[in-house]
């Protein structure tokens, strides 16, 4: 799997933009880093291994090397130096021939790991690794053409690959000839405030094929994107390799990519029922307060409800019988499949919205959850009901009640105000431990 940037708020930030290696690893790992957070424990491979570093900006060399398992293990740390176009290094075993001495947060290192050589038993580093330096190809006489790029863009978002666009503007065409590509990008994250980074990946080479004047190239870069989390500010050049171009002066193109914006949101306090699996089929929309205890008589009709779609902010009950009876379930965000749910597919007959404002003076709420949840239903001075049943709340299903401010209810447990009662002034979260107990209210008066 392709590293992507800002997998996690900066982790990673640098190491996506560096021209990434194709082949596959089979390797076991040597070694591990454990780094700061944001980071976590990397695992290292034989040979020289690409990582991001979390180090608070100024650490020695020496300390990241100290944070390698089992000790001993690491070869050289090497940094590549963008302004001056080399490379620096540090030996923990010849630290007096190293000019890499401190590292930075979000630097991009190559960590090289021995090959079971003793601590001390390496070879000092040398100033710049010649295989990382691309000698440029002589220019050849006779193919001139004035090649710029003219688009970066990405081939998908939120998580993509940058590629270029190359515009031949003649007056040759080009055959098989060799440019190379250099990237920079300023990466901010969308963290409030954000934290940037200037990265500068090695240049690539590619060949521009059968190029005719006034055509363009696209141009896979291999650098990979995430626009989920940050912000990126892009500039390409492109240089002539083994032809001629007359114009440097547009071989430059600069583009930012942005974060596609999400969809706007649903207005609150909706959701839409469908009577197919991933929303398909006959939908229908429904707006609180309150519900509708019979879906019979409704577009989506009885026993037909296969998936739910919430609007943020919104909680809803799709109950297995009429009058919101028997198994009831809270949704609080979509659902494509309600056959793994305790309500199950074709299973709703009605629905209802939480009632989660609390009572105005005169006036209880009793609700089927302790701690206030699940379906409430408010009753007000001075009317009571003698017969639960066929109300919101249902018979025997209440187990907390809030009371509005003076005023006072008494809740019997059988119909006709019979029974056990028990007159509350106040709120209680958990009617379990009351005299009334818990899913046992059937009828209720107000002295």
């Amino acid at each position: 799997m392709k590293p992507r940037l800002c997998t996690a708020i900066v982790v990673g930030l640098v190491v996506v933009l560096l021209a990434r290696s194709r082949a596959s690893v089979s390797a076991q790992p040597v070694a591990s880093i454990a780094l700061p957070d944001p980071g976590g424990v990397e695992q290292l491979y034989a040979g020289c291994n690409n990582i991001s570093l979390t180090f608070p900006d100024g650490t020695p060399s020496q300390t990241v090397v100290q944070a390698v398992t089992p000790a001993g293990t690491v070869e050289t740390l090497w940094r590549f130096n963008g302004p001056l176009n080399k490379f620096e290094g540090f030996s923990p075993a010849y630290p007096q021939a190293s000019d890499l001495m401190s590292v930075n947060f979000l630097d991009a290192v190559w960590l090289c790991m021995t090959t079971g050589a003793p601590p001390g038993a390496v070879a000092p580093p040398t100033p710049t690794p010649p295989a990382q330096v691309i000698p440029p190809a002589p220019l050849p006489s006779g193919v001139t053409a004035d090649i710029t790029p003219t688009d970066l863009y990405l081939d998908n978002q939120p998580h993509g690959d940058l590629w270029v666009r190359i515009t031949n503007n003649g007056p040759d065409a080009l055959t098989d000839k060799n440019v190379r590509i250099a990237v920079s990008a300023l990466v901010s994250t969308l963290t409030v405030p954000p934290q940037v980074a200037t990265q500068t990946p090695l240049p690539t080479d590619h060949i521009l094929n059968l190029l005719a004047p006034g055509q363009t190239q696209a141009i896979h870069l291999a650098i990979g994107v995430d626009t989920s989390c940050c912000r990126y500010e892009f500039t390409a050049t492109a240089t002539a390799q083994d032809f001629t171009d007359p114009n440097s002066a547009n071989n430059t193109y600069k583009e930012t990519v942005t974060p596609t914006p999400p969809p706007p949101p649903p207005p609150p306090g909706s959701v839409t029922l469908c009577e197919d699996f991933n929303y398909g089929g006959v939908c229908e929309k429904f707006t609180g307060p309150g519900g509708d205890e019979y879906l019979a008589d409704n577009l989506i009709g009885n026993d037909r409800v296969s998936s739910i779609r919430v609007d943020p902010g919104t909680s809803a009950y799709l109950c297995e019988d009429f009058h919101w009876e028997r198994v009831c379930e809270t949704f609080t965000a979509d659902d494509p499949n309600l056959s793994d749910n305790p309500i199950g597919n074709d299973g709703a007959s009605s629905m209802a919205f939480p009632l989660t404002s609390p009572p105005a003076p005169g006036s209880v709420k009793l609700c089927e959850n302790f701690n206030y949840g699940g379906i409430c239903e408010t009753f007000t001075v001075p009317v009571g009901d003698f017969n639960l049943t066929d109300n919101l709340i249902g018979n025997d299903r209440a187990s907390s009640i809030t009371v509005g401010a003076g005023t006072s209810a008494t809740l019997c447990e059988h119909f006709n105000y019979g029974g056990v009662c028990e007159t509350f002034t106040a709120d209680d979260p958990n009617l379990s431990d009351n005299p009334i107990g818990n899913d046992r209210v059937s009828s209720l008066k107000f002295p």
